[in-house]
C-alpha cells in the first residue's frame, strides 16, 4: 500500500537521476545480484548485534531492488531471466531477515519466525499463481478497450451493455496488475508489499522487547494479503469469463439492426 502512494515521487527524486548516471557504467543483473548480497549481509550483522549496520544493508538492499528495474527499462534490457532473478533475490533477502531475527535469540523466536515464514511461503505462492493465471485470460478472446467502442459506435443501444462491462473488466485488472507495465510478470498489490515487510523487519530490530507482536502482526497481515489477492483474482476471472460470454453472444448481432429488432427476432 506505501509503494503505490509514494512510489512515484521515491522514483522521480531518488531512483531515476541515479539510474541515468550507471545506466552505461552496470548491468542491471548486476544489481539486483547486488541486492541479494547486501540482504544476506544482514545475517552476520544482526549476529554481532550490528543492528544499524543490519538497518543500513537491507534499506540499501530494498534501493537495489528498485534500482535494477529501473535501470533494465532505461537500457532496454527487461528479460524475463532478469524478473525471475528479481524475484529469487527478493525471497533471498527476506529469508535473510528472518533468518537473522531468529539468530538473536534462538531460543525464544523459533515459533514466532517459523510462523513469519510460512506466512511468507502461501503469500509468495499466492503471489506465483496470479502472475501465472492472468496473462492467459487477458490475451484469449478479450477484445481491447477500442475495439469495444467501435462495436458499440456502430451498434448504439445493442453493445452499450458490454461496454460498460468491459470497461469495469479492464479497470479491475488495471488495479489488480498495476505493475505489469513496469515487469514482464503480473501481480496485484496488496496490505503487505516490500516497504511495508521491511518496516517490520527494521522495527523487530530495533524493539526486540515487541519482537512476539510485530511477528504475530506481520503474519497476519500476509496471510490477509494472501487471501485478498486470490478473491480478487476470482473475481476478476469470474468478471472476465461473464464478459466473454456476453461479447460472445452480442457478436451475432447484425450492425444494420436496432437494439429492438434484435430483442424481437430473439424472442420470437
Amino acid at each position: 500500500m506505501i509503494e503505490q502512494g509514494v512510489r512515484r515521487y521515491y522514483q522521480k527524486l531518488f531512483v531515476d537521476p541515479v539510474a541515468i548516471r550507471l545506466k552505461d557504467r552496470i548491468r542491471p543483473n548486476t544489481v539486483t545480484w547486488l541486492s541479494g548480497l547486501l540482504g544476506v549481509l544482514v545475517i552476520p550483522a544482526l549476529l554481532f548485534n550490528q543492528v544499524l549496520l543490519a538497518t543500513g544493508l537491507l534499506l540499501l538492499s530494498g534501493y537495489c531492488d528498485t534500482l535494477d528495474g529501473t535501470l533494465a527499462r532505461f537500457t532496454h534490457h527487461s528479460t524475463a531471466w532478469g524478473s525471475v532473478l528479481d524475484i529469487m533475490m527478493d525471497r533471498l533477502v527476506e529469508f535473510s531477515a528472518v533468518f537473522g531475527l531468529w539468530l538473536v535469540d534462538p531460543n525464544h523466536r523459533a515459533l514466532w519466525c517459523f510462523l513469519m515464514l510460512g506466512s511468507m511461503l502461501l503469500c509468495i505462492t499466492s503471489f506465483l499463481v496470479v502472475g501465472i493465471f492472468i496473462p492467459p485470460d487477458l490475451q484469449v478472446g478479450l477484445p481491447g478497450k477500442d475495439d469495444i467502442r467501435g462495436k458499440n459506435e456502430r451498434a448504439t443501444g445493442v453493445y452499450t451493455g458490454v461496454h460498460e462491462d468491459c470497461e469495469r473488466v479492464f479497470d479491475k485488472v488495471d488495479r489488480f496488475s498495476w505493475k505489469s507495465k513496469r515487469k514482464s510478470f503480473h501481480y496485484s498489490p496488496g496490505i503487505m508489499e516490500r516497504a511495508e515487510a521491511f518496516i517490520f523487519f527494521v522495527a523487530m530490530m530495533w524493539w526486540p522487547s515487541a519482537f512476539i507482536p510485530l511477528a504475530l502482526l506481520f503474519s497476519f497481515l500476509v496471510i490477509l494479503t494472501a487471501i485478498i489477492r486470490l478473491t480478487q483474482f476470482y473475481q476478476q476471472t469470474r468478471s472476465t469469463k461473464q464478459t466473454l460470454h456476453t461479447v460472445t453472444q452480442l457478436e451475432s448481432v447484425p450492425l444494420n439492426e436496432s437494439h429492438a429488432e434484435y430483442r424481437v427476432k430473439e424472442e420470437s
